[in-house]
């Protein structure tokens, strides 16, 4: 009895590996927003890890997770790396900057790229649109997966696009200078 209950159990275990591995591992997120900005005013948000990190991510999340920043400043090989609890591991690196698109590489839990963010800038008469797409390669068995990835990322996609909305339509600051002088009081 306890024989036979432990060949059912293995090979239930062994039926779900074999779907696991047969299901497809690939997985794409799109996603859009309207700016009122101009392209050239949007790209700096887009090249510079730096600021990537500031809207790309939810920072309650992760709150200790560590980052760290490399190659140029903005553009073709500036990256982002990180370690966190949550978040795990991976890099990002700018891998091409194009009129209208830039495409990032993404090493998630991994030393190879196994993820692509491109985003698309197409501007019209009130602003520009701006399409983050992402697809990338789930590890061996993650096609049972694929579903719960698409929709999580598809959420903090969209969390990052407003955040990227309020960063690029927010009025720049007033330059602070020295504060006028007050008045006294005058006598009536």
């Amino acid at each position: 009895m306890v024989r036979r209950a432990a060949t059912l159990v293995i090979a239930a275990v062994l039926g779900l590996l074999a779907i696991g591995l047969a299901l497809p591992r690939s997985f794409q997120v799109e996603r859009r927003v309207h700016l009122d900005a101009l392209p050239e005013q949007i790209m700096p948000a887009l090249t510079n890890p730096r600021t990537l990190e500031t809207w790309t991510r939810d920072h309650a999340v992760d709150p200790d997770a560590l980052h760290s920043f490399g190659g140029p400043e903005e553009g073709p090989g500036a990256r982002w790396a990180w370690r966190g609890s949550v978040l795990g591991t991976g890099a990002l690196t700018v891998a091409a900057v194009e009129a209208g698109s830039v495409t990032l590489a993404h090493a998630i839990e991994s030393d190879e790229v196994n993820a692509t963010t491109t985003f698309t800038l197409s501007p019209d008469a009130s602003g520009t649109w701006v399409e983050w797409r992402t697809k990338g390669l789930l590890p061996p068995l993650g096609g049972c997966f694929v579903g719960t990835v698409e929709n999580r990322l598809g959420q903090h996609t969209e969390a990052g696009l407003m955040r990227l909305k309020r960063l690029v339509e927010a009025p720049p600051m007033a330059p602070r200078g020295p504060r006028p002088a007050s008045r006294p009081p005058q006598p009536e």
